[in-house]
């Protein structure tokens, strides 16, 4: 392996990048070769630093500009471009372009976010909102490279914006921090929740349908507001797509469909007459979401005049998801947190690339005439399914490294398995009956707990309800979180439990129409009996715990434990779907309970931290 030595890769170039790339497009043909160039840079840490293999002192840099290559109908990424301290140019970018170009890509688009350096780039090749949208392929003038914003980021800043300045729609509309507020006092401390993922630092649930299905059914007065987040999210939806068969119809494939192109207009018409604050002009992330509307349908004309009127655009893949993915990478063992010196991101760029090259079976020799190049690719080459006649989902990491690349699997590793927060110390039993003297204590803690169910009434609440009801139906958003929840429980179960939001049935109670409204046909609503089991099971789970301090049992086997006596209790008749209803019920309602109690521990650290900065101030 000694002649890896020798494959280097300096800053502020792209020649052998450019060489490898010809030898990973080798083998596809045009249309896999269509690809987008991503940019965007990173922070490094701010110290000098020796690089052995350049034998030059690096830095100190602040900076990492990164440009990638990834392709739009076939999985495939390769970094082309690095650079310390250097925004991204005009000059940079069309350098790229034309590597990308001579090593037989097909270069269609750019995606970059709303950086003040890449607002400068936008500008000098002539792309604004109320200007072109693409610009003259430098390398054949008659193909268009059309420029994107990064949506995420977009989303990002509006989110911003929204909770610290607030944006008045384009119908007189104000969507704000105390709209925010109100939304989430449709739940208050409740434990269920209608908005269950909703939370201030969530740029996708704090505008969403979710969102705006809660104002419409919980508050009165704000239909222009609930448009105004129906109408961002169902463009961002189409802006977002990542799967031709994707439950919502708006996130399948972008082909310029009618219900596609009615959520776009939209979009464009809220984007363009909603003004932040008390501006009368446009912010940068309004400007770059037009473009990237314009840029979008413009795309997906030419390829579709290219490939065929059939092709459609995964749009998730115009965006910046695999450069932060590819950053989280070069940033190694540190996690998101850990700035790289300079010498350790060049190091690690040129290790990914390896690892890129080596996946899709690519010797990164540069000696043509080696006999053994042949042999290292052949080794390398892992069998691949025919090229489909569509855009394949997002799936080019999960690939095994190949041998010869172990050093780089020890800089990056797999992720940990994830294991929920609080939970590392919980070692569920078996449900095997033990020893006596454990059937003994479990029969003495079944009696003691029949005396408390029949006390029920006057067990405290674990959390307090905000009182807010549907105001078309008077249902408690307390009672539609709960049937929410059951439903998710009864999921592919028996229909006597449960059925689609699309199937018609009688027996639906009315505390499950939140579920309906809100399902695009994947949710499943629970019948009357379904949900009835629920609440005798929530209310044996409440008591269960409710001698505990923090209403949460610390016993060994919580979950086991759980199931054993909501079994014994509510599954003496149950047919076998529903006692499979009572072990899901048993899990999930832990880790709900788990959640709730992590989350009132951190409000009550922040509360005493705010009142600590607030005494240290006074003094």
């Amino acid at each position: 392996m000694r002649w890896l030595v020798e494959f280097v890769m300096a800053p502020n170039s792209c020649e052998v990048q450019g060489g490898m790339l010809k030898k990973l497009l080798s083998s596809m043909d045009d249309r896999e070769r269509c690809c987008t160039v991503v940019f965007d840079e990173m922070d490094i840490m701010g110290v000098a630093s020796y690089d052995q293999q350049l034998d030059q002192v690096l830095g100190p840099f602040k900076h990492l500009q990164v440009l990638l290559v990834c392709g739009i109908f076939k999985a495939w990424k390769m970094p082309m471009y690095y650079a310390f301290n250097q925004p991204a140019t005009k000059e940079i970018l069309f350098e790229v372009i034309e590597a990308v170009e001579e090593a037989g890509g097909r270069v269609v688009s750019t995606v970059n976010d709303m950086g003040s350096g890449n607002l400068a780039l936008w500008k000098s090749l002539g792309i604004g909102h109320d200007a072109a949208a693409s610009i003259p392929n430098p390398t054949d003038p008659a193909r268009r490279i059309w420029m994107l914003a990064d949506p995420p980021h977009v989303m990002k800043r509006l989110r911003n914006n929204i909770l610290d300045k607030g944006v008045t729609t384009a119908a007189g509309g104000r969507v704000d921090r105390a709209l925010m507020e109100d939304l989430l006092a449709i739940d208050g401390n409740a434990e269920l929740k209608v908005l269950h993922k909703l939370h201030m630092s969530s740029h996708v649930e704090l505008v969403s349908a979710s969102s705006a299905l809660a104002l419409r059914r919980h508050t009165t007065n704000k239909e222009k507001e609930a448009d105004f987040i129906e109408k961002i999210d169902s463009g961002m939806d189409v802006l977002n797509s990542a799967h031709p068969g994707d439950v919502k119809l708006l996130r399948r494939g972008y082909s310029g469909r009618p219900e596609q192109e009615e959520a776009l207009a939209a979009l464009e018409k809220e984007v363009a007459g909603m003004r932040v604050g008390n501006a009368r002009h446009l912010y940068p992330f309004q400007k770059g979401l037009l473009v990237t509307i314009r840029a979008v349908r413009g795309l997906t004309k030419d390829l579709q005049d290219q490939y065929g009127t059939e092709t459609y655009l995964l749009t998730r893949k115009l965006t910046q998801d695999k450069f932060e993915s590819f950053f989280s990478q070069v940033r190694g063992r540190g996690g998101s947190s850990l700035n790289p010196t300079p010498t350790e991101a060049k190091a690690r760029i040129r290790l990914l690339t390896l690892l890129q090259l080596a996946r899709h079976g690519v010797s990164p020799k540069t000696d043509a005439g080696d006999a053994n190049d042949s042999a290292a690719a052949a080794a390398a080459q892992e069998p691949e399914p025919a090229s489909p006649a569509t855009p394949e989902p997002d799936g080019d990491d999960d690939t095994s490294p190949p041998p010869q690349l172990v050093e780089l699997e020890q800089l990056c590793p797999e992720p940990a398995e994830e294991v929920p927060e609080g939970t590392e110390d919980l070692h569920p039993e078996s449900e095997e009956p033990g020893p006596d003297a454990e059937e003994e204590a479990e029969q003495a803690a079944e009696d003691e707990m029949a005396q408390l169910l029949s006390a029920a009434e006057g067990v405290r609440a674990p959390s307090e309800p905000s009182g807010a009801v549907d105001v078309h139906t008077g249902v408690p958003a307390s009672d539609s979180a709960a049937a929410y929840l059951a439903g998710y429980m009864a999921r592919k179960r028996d229909r006597s439990l449960g059925a689609p939001a699309v199937v018609y049935a009688e027996d639906i109670p009315v505390q499950a129409l939140w579920t309906r409204l809100r399902s695009v046909c994947a949710l499943t609503v629970p019948t009357s009996a379904c949900l009835s089991l629920f609440r005798e099971l929530d209310m044996t789970f409440c008591v269960h715990h409710a001698i505990h301090p923090d209403l949460l049992s610390r016993e060994r086997g919580i979950i086991a434990n759980m199931t054993t006596l909501l079994l014994k209790k509510h599954g003496g008749s149950a047919h076998p779907e529903e006692k499979k209803f009572i072990r899901t019920f048993a899990r999930v309602r832990t880790f709900i309970r788990l959640r709730h109690v992590n989350a009132a521990r951190r409000t009550a650290s922040s509360n005493k931290r705010k009142a600590r900065k607030l005494r240290h101030h006074a003094q």
